[in-house]
């Protein structure tokens, strides 16, 4: 389906899932989620579909994140503030 979006509308697409983003060495998320967004700025606009988005950004019913996936999360959501005109996420 995505692969059909983006050749009708001609915008290219990032895929990826939360495994290629998430590592268990401290400080990599980040660096793999600034990469993610460094990309997607590059070939703006373009659209990112992002797999497996319920283990990495979580759920909304009241559980606690650990610290790292929350500032991930942040992280996440504060780059893709600046270009919600020009990148799509599409899960």
């Amino acid at each position: 389906m995505v692969k059909s979006l983006a050749a009708e509308s001609g915008i290219p697409v990032i895929l990826t899932d939360s495994s290629k983003l998430l590592s268990k060495w401290h400080g990599e998320s980040n660096k793999n989620v600034d990469a993610l967004w460094t990309l997607a700025n590059k070939i703006a606009p373009c659209i990112i579909f992002l797999d497996e988005v319920d283990s990495f950004l979580g759920n909304r019913d009241g559980v606690s994140q650990s610290a790292m996936n929350t500032e991930l999360v942040s992280l996440f959501l504060s780059r893709w503030d600046g270009f919600k005109d020009q990148i799509m996420i599409i899960e």
